[in-house]
């Protein structure tokens, strides 16, 4: 566990999109051995916070896609 390299990449992913899977895998991995509740989790939601606000503030946006299949569109048709 490299937590300190961890908060690096969370910085990092704050200040711009730039995915590299070594280090998600790195992220994720940390995160998973702090069962999502520890510094690290609190740091990376405190920073999708940060990116979040700017742009929604304090709005909730649900969205949902409904996915129906051509047969069923053709037998309530018929």
């Amino acid at each position: 566990m490299n937590t300190t390299k961890s908060f690096k990449i969370i910085d990092d992913l704050t200040n711009g999109p730039l995915f590299d899977r070594e280090n998600i895998q790195l992220l994720l991995q940390d995160l998973h051995s702090e069962n999502y509740t520890g510094p690290l989790s609190e740091y990376l939601f405190a920073a999708a916070r940060f990116v979040r606000e700017p742009h929604y503030g304090h709005k909730v946006f649900l969205r949902g896609l409904i996915i129906v299949s051509r047969t069923l569109v053709i037998l309530i048709m018929s």
